[in-house]
């Protein structure tokens, strides 16, 4: 029989942390966005051309994301 155990946290953090909190979550849905219309564009242009590529795993869409920002 084995036993779970759960533990709950609050975080508490300063105000320049909020800050820096809020801004990692403001990249990472901006990033999250990309993705998602890199994949349903990719699938829009699917319906045309059968062979075009689809980025379906994460690492995919991450070097296709980042092509694009740094270019």
């Amino acid at each position: 029989m084995s036993r779970h155990t759960t533990f709950r946290y609050c975080l508490d953090p300063t105000v320049e942390q909020s800050v820096v909190l809020a801004r990692h979550a403001g990249a990472a849905r901006f990033a999250f966005n990309q993705s998602l219309a890199f994949v349903k564009l990719a699938l829009t242009q699917r319906k045309t051309c059968p062979e075009h590529p689809v980025p379906w795993t994460r690492f995919d869409a991450e070097t296709d994301v980042h092509a694009t920002l740094v270019a």
